[in-house]
């Protein structure tokens, strides 16, 4: 049965959950995606005597040969099929008498994968990892082959002197069976084990015995003739040769061999009568002890064992080694199109360091990650792994280390640890660094479970644009990280660290970090998700667990990503001990422990002579505000009197004295100079830019030559928006000035500020993604108090996002942004958290496969998420021009929409809104939502979603909810963009008014509520001048 061939499925040869399969072959299946069972899926019934062999499955699936959850697989030979995981997977069942050998994983998994309810009895199976949970019963577990007759040309059955011959379970063979190619099934004294039963034939024939195959270094064995159908009374004649040549002429041969390779043997027998050969290729393998690799070597031959023969990439090294082998490899750049797989007791290490030897995806690979690791003695060292996919390093729960590797520039959508996923294994003395992801997930540098342990790391500027993601490092479970330094990060929350339930956080410094979300009780450095998690001697500015250091790190030049400490630092002598620092040493090669006790951190400080550093209570205030900086001295004698010389202005005159000063500083950045004395010992520190004062008002022009830090006057305005926010601190104002302001890059608004055009209108300032540059969208808005008020934001890959942390838009127009393929939701606007009011969402464009050409409010992720209102919008002729699943104007998962009007969007699909979705979990009230269009199904022109989300609207059918209505609203000029309402609208004075709307203003600024009931819509109707209004 071959042929079958699928994108994904299961059993594409055969798929089974009862009867009998007998004497089939099951070949050259195809699965283009995961999957389960290519070959056979078994999920009862009883399959024997079957050959299943070169099926695929291109995917990450399980079990490119069989899959089997119930039922029994016997007498079977399950070979060179290629699958994520398993040759043969069993999550139940029996697998009796069967043979597994010389299957393909992708994943680092053995080519048996097994769960606990799986059965194997009497079979020949390769080496397992330590994730088979199944019951093993008089199984052959080894490296030595089978012994098939020509397996390289597809001939599986037995040949003499093969371990599987009459080493079947007795009895498992029912009377009259036959095997694959139809022999009867017992022809020796028990079942063979396997599809074919062994069959000596007539005349003389022999075969080799090998009890071992290879070793490492040195082979050391003895090779027995197997001799069948001799003369009785015959003397046999023996005749060895290894590699050609000569080796002996006895039953047996002895043999200790040191040259690494391979060695093909051959044995003639000779009867007196008949003479047999066998000549079996390959047979032993001498492994060397040591392998090289020099990336693209002309010279490589195998088996790589000297620097002129290196291999030309690692993974050809990695299927030569052995157990026990160590691979050296040579500087320059391996470009990767598949995962190395590393599921062998080896090491393998860099001659020159990470700095000269990198690996990396081919140019034109999509997604693969860098490497596999899954055996407990393995060893990856001095190798920098960057820009992998998903996961640069995966470390199964087999294990391995990881040690002085960088591991960078990963990326990722969706999933857990992009920098490094591991379920065990130790990762230690790495930097961890710039890895990315744009999609929710667990750990963006580090996801560690299991009894995974990362020690004596750096771990910096790994970020994430998700909406929800958790931790530039994430624990759980038993896993530990001690005496790591974890710096600059950014998650939703616990932009540090993030613990689940469970983990150990110990000696780690966790500063600097950040979060886009709703801060918890440790943001932004780290966050519990859990109740066991535990935190010991850690370094950070909001208080955890036992012997906690809150002040500063004291790091010796940060903004050079020099993380070392200080000697003067809180950190020096506070760490906890454990016996895995005993001897070792730090990130930076200093001994771990110097003084009385570890440092804090990945550094541990050498304190030799006097030293001194400056501890200040903040490092950034907004003008007005003061700072108190605290000296500290170490070195100096015990009994001495020290003097503290301050200079805050780099003049060399004294500007304090004292231990602890405080000080109201200039805007802008200021030097401080510290110089402690006794009169014999003198030691001073000198900190650029160490404070920063931020202007309680900043101003930003299009152009200005004089435009200078800290931007406090028109004089000296920004004239890149970002430029001032980045120089702005919570509760500063920047004003814009009124122009043009192409961008390149994301504006990013997370800070508590607001950014404020002079005029207040949109039409003056116009922010323009500079040429349509591709790959973000035009403003990124993260923070409850940032506002931005009265801009135009147009011409972007997408408008705005306002993340979980919320934010305010005001008198806003955010225009022709355009999403393409895989671009995102919300081509103009997507919102999880904040306040849109009195702004304009109009023209932008879906032209690809994602959804919502307008606004989109996401589903809210957790209670604590601020809610989304929407109020007093206009959203108008946003498009989509996909037939794929997209929504034209306006798609509410979540929050409130009030008093907006929703016209002229269009939607290109049968199962699209041209105007607006509504879930169960969104309010509409007071809205207009009438003139949109869906190309495909016109009932759907205006809306879809749950009716009960309506109330008090106007639109077309009628969704009968609370106070709702199909009618023309009577717009004074639609097709001119005039959306106000004409006297004698329906709309006008039917709405809900809530207490809030007193003194609030309309889209056109006008008074939101002018008689006694607000008015449906974005503009309410102003009488004309000489009317009569009467009020009851």
């Amino acid at each position: 049965m071959s042929g079958g061939y699928f994108t994904t499925g299961s059993g594409l040869g055969v798929n089974m959950a009862a009867g009998r399969l007998s004497q089939c072959i099951l070949t050259n299946n195809v699965n283009r995606l995961a999957g389960k069972g290519t070959g056979l899926y078994m999920s009862g019934g009883l399959a024997e005597n079957c050959l299943i062999a070169h099926n695929r499955m291109a995917g990450d699936g399980d079990g490119g040969g069989v899959y089997i959850t119930g039922g029994t697989l016997r007498n079977s030979t399950i070979v060179n099929n290629l699958s994520g995981r398993g040759g043969l997977y069993a999550s139940g069942g029996v697998v009796e008498n069967c043979i597994v050998r010389g299957n393909t994983v992708q994943a680092s998994h053995s080519e048996i994968f097994s769960g606990a309810n799986a059965f194997f009895v009497n079979c020949h199976l390769p080496p397992l990892l330590a994730d088979n949970s199944g019951v093993f019963r008089n199984c052959l577990i080894t490296n030595t082959a089978p012994n098939f007759r020509d397996a390289a040309n597809g001939d599986f059955r037995l040949a003499l002197g093969s371990p599987c011959i009459d080493a079947g379970r007795p009895g498992a063979a029912v009377a009259g069976a036959r095997g694959a190619d139809g022999l009867e099934r017992v022809i020796g004294a028990r079942v063979d084990i396997g599809a074919y039963e062994f069959a000596a034939g007539e005349g003389l024939t022999c075969g080799i015995d090998a009890p071992v195959m290879e070793a490492v270094g040195t082979l050391d064995v003895t090779l027995v003739a197997a001799v069948a159908g001799a003369a009785p009374e015959g003397a046999l004649a023996y005749a060895w040769t290894t590699n050609g040549v000569a080796a002996g002429t006895s039953a047996t041969l002895p043999l200790a061999l040191a040259t690494p390779g391979y060695y093909t043997v051959g044995l003639t027998v000779n009867d007196g009568t008949d003479t047999a050969q066998v000549v079996r290729t390959n047979l032993l393998y001498v492994v060397p002890p040591v392998l090289h690799v020099a990336a693209g070597h002309a010279g490589s031959r195998f088996p790589y064992a000297t620097p002129a023969t290196a291999a030309a990439t690692i993974q050809a090294a990695i299927d030569a080694a052995r157990d026990g082998s160590r691979i050296l490899v040579g500087p320059g750049d391996y470009l990767l199109s598949q995962s190395l797989e590393v599921s062998k007791g080896i090491e393998i290490r860099s001659t020159d360091g990470p700095a000269a030897t990198r690996v990396s995806r081919l140019n034109g690979v999509g997604t693969i990650r860098l490497m596999f690791l899954a055996h407990a003695q393995a060893c990856i060292a001095g190798i920098n792994f960057d820009n992998g996919y998903q996961n640069v390093i995966n470390i199964w729960a087999n294990g391995g280390v990881v040690s002085n590797c960088i591991i960078q520039r990963g990326t990722y959508t969706v999933g857990n640890g992009v920098g490094v996923r591991a379920r065990s294994g130790l990762i230690t003395h790495c930097l961890v660094q710039a890895n990315a992801c744009s999609g929710n997930e667990a750990g963006v540098g580090l996801y560690l479970d299991g009894d995974a342990r990362a020690q004596n790391c750096l771990i910096r500027d790994n970020r994430s644009t998700a909406a929800d993601t958790k931790g530039g490092v994430y624990l759980a479970g038993g896993a530990v990280i001690r005496n790591c330094t974890i710096v600059g990060n950014r998650a939703t929350n616990g932009g540090g660290v993030y613990t689940g339930i469970g983990g150990l956080v110990e000696n780690c410094i966790i500063y600097g970090n950040t979060i886009s979300g709703v801060p918890g009780a440790g943001d932004p450095d780290w966050y519990t998700g859990g109740t066991e998690a535990v935190y010991r001697n850690t370094c950070t500015p909001v208080a955890i667990g036992s012997d906690c250091v809150t002040t500063l790190p004291l790091f010796l030049d940060a903004d050079a990503g020099d993380y070392r400490i200080s000697p003067a630092s809180d950190c020096v002598d506070a760490g906890r001990a454990h016996e895995s620092l005993v001897g070792a040493g730090d990130y930076f090669g200093n001994p771990r422990v110097s003084g009385a006790a570890v440092d804090i951190g990945c550094h541990e400080v050498v304190v030799a002579g006097a030293s001194c550093d400056i501890q200040a209570d903040a490092l950034s205030v907004l003008e007005g505000q003061t700072i108190t900086l605290t000296a500290v001295a170490v070195g100096f004698p015990s009994e001495a009197e020290l003097d503290y010389v301050w200079d805050f202005d780099a003049d060399g005159v004294p500007d304090a004295t004292g231990r602890v000063v405080t000080h109201a500083f200039p805007r802008g950045r200021t030097t401080v100079k510290l110089t402690v004395t006794d009169g014999t010992t003198t030691a001073a520190i000198e900190k650029a830019d160490l404070l920063m004062v931020a202007p309680l008002v900043l101003y930003v022009l299009p152009v200005n030559a004089a435009s200078a830090y800290p931007y406090d006057s028109w004089e000296k305005a920004a004239t890149n928006i970002q430029d001032a926010i980045d120089a702005a601190l919570d509760g500063s104002l920047v004003w814009v000035g009124d122009g043009h302001y192409p961008i390149s890059t994301r504006i990013n608004l997370m800070k508590g500020v607001t950014l404020r055009s002079v005029s207040g209108r949109p039409d003056t300032v116009h922010v323009v993604q500079a040429g349509g540059v591709a790959g973000g969208r035009v403003v990124y808005v993260a923070h409850d108090r940032a506002v931005l008020q009265g801009m135009t934001l147009r011409d972007g890959t997408g408008g705005v996002l306002m993340d979980r942390a919320g934010g305010t838009l005001v008198d806003m127009v955010i225009s022709n942004n355009t999403f393409g393929a895989g671009g995102g939701t919300g081509a103009g606007l997507l919102i999880y958290a904040g306040n849109v009011r009195r702004c304009v969402i109009a023209d932008n464009r879906m032209t690809g496969s994602s959804d919502t050409a307008g606004v989109a409010i996401a589903a809210r992720v957790g209670p604590e998420d601020p809610p989304v209102v929407l109020e007093n919008c206009l959203i108008a002729n946003n498009r989509s021009t996909t037939t794929l699943t997209t929504i034209g104007g306006l798609n509410a998962l979540g929050g409130t929409v009030r008093n907006c009007t929703i016209v002229g969007n269009v939607a290109s699909n049968a199962a699209s809104a041209g105007g607006m979705y509504a879930s169960a979990a969104a309010v509409i009230e007071n809205c207009i939502i009438t003139g949109n269009v869906n190309l495909q199904a016109p009932d759907k022109a205006d809306w879809d979603g749950v009716a009960a989300s309506f109330s008090h609207v106007c639109t077309a059918p009628d969704p009968d909810g609370t106070a709702t209505f199909a009618a023309d609203p009577r717009f004074v000029d639609p097709a001119a963009g005039d959306f106000r309402l004409l006297a004698g609208s329906p709309c006008i004075n039917v709405g809900l008014t809530r207490e809030t709307m007193a003194g609030e203003t309309d889209l056109g600024g006008g008074r939101r509520v002018w008689q006694r009931r607000v008015d449906l819509g974005a503009l309410e109707y102003v009488p004309p001048a000489g009317s009569l209004m009467v009020v009851r």
